[in-house]
C-alpha cells in the first residue's frame, strides 16, 4: 500500500458531544485488535529478511523505543498477554484529558504486568535510570520467552500506538474524530457519517505513517516487510468495521487525495 505523507494531525480523546466547544472532557481509549492469522498462516519464504534479525538487536531496538516513548511524556503499561497463540493481540492508546494525568500505551507481553512511567521533564534522574528500569522490568523478564518474530511484532505495534500518541500531541481538539471514535466502539453502532469515517481512517493512516518513520530510523532505513503486512491488515480491518463498502463517495475521494491504495482497504 502506498501512503503519502499526511499533513492532517488528529487526536484521540473524548469531547462533550452536546456542547459547542471542543473542550476535552474525558480520557479516551483507542483500542485496536491485530489479527496476525492472515499473515502468519502464509508461507514465510518472502519474509526471510524479517527473520534474519538477531534477538539481541531487536531487544536493543525495543529498549530504545520504550525509552523514547516514556521520554516523550507517555507511560508504557505492560498488560497480561491478550493473545491467542500469538495470533490475536490487543493494544491500546489512552489519551490524557487532564493535566494531572498522563497518556499511556498498553502493550501485551508474556511477562508480569508492569509500568514504565513517563519521564518528568523537571525531575533530575540518575544516569541510566530509565534504561536500567526498562532492562529490569521488561527486557530481562522477556529473555527466553519471546521469539524474534514475536518481538518484531511488538516493536511494530508499539511504533503504531506511539504514532497515535504523537498525533494526539499535535492536535488534541479534533471534534470529528472524537465524536466518531466514541461511536465506533459500540458493539451495534450504525453506519457512521462520512466525515467520521474519513476522520478515523485519516487518523489510522497518520499513525501508520509516523510508525513507518520510527521503524525506518530504528532499522537503519531498512523497513521489515512484516511492517507493511501488519499495516495493510490493520487498515483493512478498519475498513470492515467502518462498513467502507457502504460509505459515501466523498470518503473515497478524500482517501485517494491522501495517496491511499483503495484496493487494499
Amino acid at each position: 500500500m502506498k501512503i503519502s505523507r499526511i499533513d492532517r494531525h488528529s487526536p484521540v480523546a473524548g469531547v462533550d458531544l452536546n456542547g459547542s466547544s471542543n473542550r476535552v472532557i474525558s480520557d479516551y481509549q483507542f483500542k485496536e485488535v491485530f489479527d496476525f492469522r492472515q499473515i502468519d498462516n502464509r508461507d514465510h519464504e518472502n519474509n526471510a529478511s524479517d527473520l534474519s534479525y538477531e534477538i539481541k538487536d531487536l531487544f536493543q531496538i525495543f529498549t530504545k523505543l520504550i525509552e523514547e516513548v516514556v521520554s516523550s511524556g507517555c507511560q508504557l503499561v505492560v498488560s497480561k498477554e491478550l493473545a491467542i497463540d500469538d495470533y490475536v493481540i490487543e493494544a491500546y492508546f489512552v489519551s490524557s484529558s487532564k493535566k494531572t494525568k498522563t497518556a499511556k500505551i498498553i502493550l501485551p507481553l508474556p511477562i508480569l504486568e508492569t509500568i514504565i512511567p513517563a519521564i518528568d521533564p523537571i525531575r533530575v534522574y540518575r544516569k541510566n535510570y530509565i534504561i536500567d528500569m526498562i532492562n529490569s522490568k521488561i527486557i530481562q523478564p522477556l529473555c527466553g520467552r519471546i521469539s524474534e518474530r514475536s518481538l518484531l511484532k511488538r516493536i511494530i505495534l508499539l511504533c503504531h500506538e506511539f504514532g497515535h500518541y504523537t498525533s494526539f500531541l499535535r492536535d488534541s481538539y479534533n471534534r470529528e474524530l472524537n465524536q466518531a471514535t466514541q461511536y465506533l466502539y459500540r458493539e451495534n453502532h450504525t453506519q457512521l457519517d462520512s466525515r467520521w469515517i474519513s476522520a478515523i481512517l485519516c487518523e489510522e493512516i497518520t499513525a501508520w505513517r509516523i510508525a513507518e518513520d520510527k521503524i525506518q530510523n530504528y532499522f537503519a532505513n531498512s523497513i521489515p516487510e512484516l511492517f507493511f503486512q501488519i499495516r495493510d491488515v490493520g487498515l483493512a480491518s478498519y475498513s470492515k468495521k467502518l462498513n467502507l463498502d457502504k460509505a459515501d463517495i466523498s470518503v473515497f475521494t478524500k482517501l485517494s487525495l491522501l495517496g491511499v491504495d483503495l484496493a487494499k482497504l
